[in-house]
């Protein structure tokens, strides 16, 4: 741990070393994105998903002197690494139309690391106040991991990169950034208890089985579901980038959805959800 909390707050973080680590995460990213043995795994979910972008913000965070020179330098991480993810990936089969739909909300994010950057600043105090800032990122990255635990029990060994990567985020950030006792015991309960109520949600209440699956092409294109046929097995939408399936199934059964690219290209997909394999894609054979 003490190599760690050398990370945290022996690192003095200048702007060149926050233009340099923006560089570093942008180019880790991209490799998780655009790599296939690495992008079929759930190590792809630093590309979309928080958990190791709240790490990387607590970096930065805990490095600097005050306040205000979080707020900024966090925003520069985010303002570079952001759009740059997007842009490098055009040459391995990205479009630009992608970086101009998908981005946005990005930004948006990007904005409030700011205003969040500067009152995560106060974790440095060590006391109460700081564990309950802290526990907001640890009660977050909790639900998370009961999240990606649901998927890895379900599909093994689907989510086992994700489920320990998050883990070991949430232990480190309170081992780390919290030496006081009381305040590292309220920061852990608050994240057990955060744990227990996404536990019970996840796996009592929203009994759903969630898979998302990429549509087979050759070339970048964007997808619309023309049809479904046969059984309603849940919801059967697409995601934002409009390249992938997300299906959200309650019931057991199958069906065959129909999808049209944009440059015409139709494809069948048969999509069964049952007890033992959870939901399993098919495609057709071009007729």
């Amino acid at each position: 741990m003490k190599a760690l909390r050398k990370l945290f707050f022996d690192t003095k973080m200048t702007w060149p070393r926050v233009i340099i680590f923006s560089l570093i995460t942008t180019v880790i990213t991209v490799m998780a994105l655009v790599i296939p043995f690495i992008a079929h795994t759930s190590a792809v979910n630093i590309g979309v998903t928080f958990e190791c972008w709240i790490f990387f913000a607590l970096i930065i965070i805990m490095n600097c002197e005050k306040p205000l020179e979080a707020g900024l330098k966090t925003f520069v991480f985010f303002i570079i690494s952001q759009p740059l993810i997007y842009l490098l990936q055009i040459p391995f089969g990205g479009t630009f139309d992608n970086f101009l739909m998908n981005y946005p909300r990005w930004f948006i994010w990007t904005v409030l690391t700011f205003p969040g950057a500067m009152l995560a600043w106060f974790v440095k105090k060590d006391n109460i106040w700081s564990a309950l800032i802290l526990s907001v990122a640890t009660g977050f990255l909790s639900y998370e991991v009961i999240y990606y635990l649901k998927g890895f029990l379900d599909y093994f060994p689907q989510n086992t990169i994700a489920l320990i990567v998050t883990l070991l985020i949430i232990v480190v950030l309170i081992l780390t950034l919290l030496q006081n006792s009381t305040a590292r015991l309220i920061c852990t309960g608050i994240t057990m208890i955060v744990a227990i109520v996404s536990l019970i949600f996840i796996f009592l209440v929203a009994s759903k089985s969630m898979q998302i699956y990429q549509i087979e092409s050759n070339v970048p294109n964007q997808w619309e579901i023309v049809s479904v046929e046969g059984d309603d097995i849940g919801d059967i939408s697409l995601n934002s980038d409009k390249d992938s399936f997300v299906v959200n199934a309650d019931t057991y059964g199958s069906c065959d959805v129909t999808v049209k690219g944009q440059d015409e290209d139709t494809q069948v997909y048969t999509i069964e959800y049952n007890n033992k394999d959870g939901i399993q894609f098919y495609r057709h054979s071009p007729q």
